[in-house]
């Protein structure tokens, strides 16, 4: 029960941090056509000063979205050895009992170490 909670509550946190990081970028899409609009009321310094933020911008959303791929290559791969771990701690306590019920000098030992 506690895995399904520990995976739900990091489902939860990404999708969180999706919504917010998509909310941020459509104000300031909506920022930037305000100014694209305005474009012919400036002075050809000022247009290429906004030519380059615009590419600053348009290169930090690049590295953004390479950032949001790495991050949810980095979930699934935590998810996967969070499913392994389990995995492995189940048949450690499955051989655990097999040797409780085989030996009981052994069970014994078990219980002193736990």
């Amino acid at each position: 029960i506690s895995t399904l909670t520990q995976q739900n509550v990091l489902c939860l946190t990404t999708m969180w941090v999706s919504n917010a990081m998509f909310a941020n970028r459509s104000s300031m899409q909506l920022s930037r056509g305000d100014v694209e609009g305005n474009s012919d009321l400036l002075s050809s310094k000022e247009k290429g000063n906004l030519a380059n933020f615009q590419d600053q911008v348009k290169a930090q959303e690049h590295e953004i979205s390479i950032l949001r791929w790495q991050i949810a290559q980095a979930h699934n791969d935590e998810m996967q050895l969070l499913k392994e771990r389990y995995a492995l701690e189940r048949k450690v306590s499955e051989l655990q009992m097999d040797l409780k019920k085989d030996d009981p000098f052994l069970s014994m030992m078990v219980c002193l170490r736990d």
